[in-house]
């Protein structure tokens, strides 16, 4: 890779029709995740470097689409005495119990589906208690607040701004969710020793390996949504509506590496200035990031950890109002006004492409694993 999706696209578009294109696009969490199962999995041994006093680590997603709600769990055992049994308690319904064995440095995974779907707007957030027993008899609480994602909510997100809003999402808007069972309807690419893996547990997960400078990317075009004069002139995908773009990434290094996740073009980690809007790595520290084809505008976010976070952005468009705000496990992180990439009249403003890549800018290992990526916009 590393050419310019906009030259690239018509050998892309070649490609992706032998490889199922578009798969993931527009579907529910409902046939994503199916009933309740447990998936455990062992994290890379960089990832034992977590606090041993961290315990357990919690992520949640509750996806909600017309009268189906699920809550997707994953818990991380990030200290140092297995786990014996986790109860958890969502929203007020009945305490869920799984009597499992989770080793430190292991994880679970479930899905539990609310008994009341309709009590959940999107936009709004619920109470989920965990409570982890380990093997010595103790014990540790936690609290979370949980946003609920999918269609129907408040302004700024899928569904109108009155609470109870006709749940129209096939004609007011488009959602894709991806959590990379596979690379269907993917390009990757890669430079020196990295490498590009997905698997069921983590999703998608890239390594540079040891060679310094060393590149691992993936993209993927969107292409029945997109707009291309000569190719698709009716496509809907477009900076100038508001939308929005969440992903759950885990770091495994903290310094000497770039990295990106973002919708817009590719080889953004060297071309900065393209259109996109998305998130940056630079070493530790996680920034917002746009670009608009003249130049780009940074904010800075948080400072990372090696844990499981929640990325979110939305871009506001509202008259001449456009700002993009930036979130981080739902805390508004960031603001960016501009830069903002905005479609041109006559051509493909790379609204409907996703690029995600690392870079280690030493001759040292990076890991980084990208678990869900969401995407929405209004029509």
């Amino acid at each position: 890779m590393g050419m310019l999706m906009k030259f690239n696209v018509v050998k892309r578009l070649k490609r992706l029709k032998a490889v199922s294109p578009l798969l993931a696009a527009i579907i529910l969490i409902a046939g994503t995740i199916a009933g309740s199962l447990l998936v455990y999995t062992l994290y890379f041994s960089s990832a034992n470097t977590a606090a041993a006093n961290s315990l357990v680590s919690v992520s949640p997603m509750l996806m909600k689409a017309g009268d189906t709600a699920k809550l997707a769990l994953n818990f991380k055992n990030v200290g140092t005495k297995p786990v014996v049994k986790i109860e958890y308690t969502f929203n007020g319904e009945e305490t869920q119990v799984l009597d499992v064995e989770v080793p430190p440095g292991h994880q679970v995974s479930t899905v539990f589906t609310p008994a009341h779907p309709e009590n959940f707007i999107v936009g709004n957030s619920y109470l989920l208690v965990v409570k982890a027993t380990y093997s010595d008899g103790s014990t540790s609480t936690d609290v979370l607040s949980v946003m609920c994602s999918g269609w129907g909510g408040p302004s700024g997100l899928p569904g109108g701004e009155e609470e109870g809003a006709a749940l129209t999402p096939w004609d007011d808007y488009f959602y894709y969710l991806d959590t990379f069972q596979s690379l269907d309807g993917w390009c990757s690419g890669t430079t020196g020793s990295a490498t590009v893996e997905v698997n069921c547990a983590e999703g998608l997960i890239l390594k540079t390996g040891s060679q310094a400078n060393s590149l691992a990317e993936v993209s993927r075009v969107l292409t029945y949504i997109m707009r291309y004069p000569g190719f698709s002139d009716h496509g809907f995908s477009t900076w100038n509506k508001s939308r929005g773009f969440r992903v759950w990434f885990l770091p495994y290094a903290l310094t000497n590496q770039e990295a990106i996740i973002a919708v817009g073009t590719d080889a953004l980690l060297t071309y900065p200035d393209l259109p996109h809007v998305g998130f940056r790595i630079v070493d530790g520290v996680l920034y917002g990031s746009c670009g608009d084809g003249s130049g780009h505008t940074t904010v800075e976010l948080v400072n990372l950890d090696i844990i499981v976070y929640k990325a979110e952005w939305r871009l506001v468009v509202d008259g001449d109002v456009r700002k993009v705000l930036f979130y981080v496990n739902d805390e508004l992180k960031g603001e960016i006004t501009t830069n903002i990439p905005q479609a041109p009249p006559d051509d493909w403003d790379y609204s409907a492409g996703i690029y995600i890549a690392l870079k280690n800018t030493a001759a040292e290992p990076k890991i980084l694993c990208v678990n869900v990526i969401e995407l929405w916009q209004n029509r």
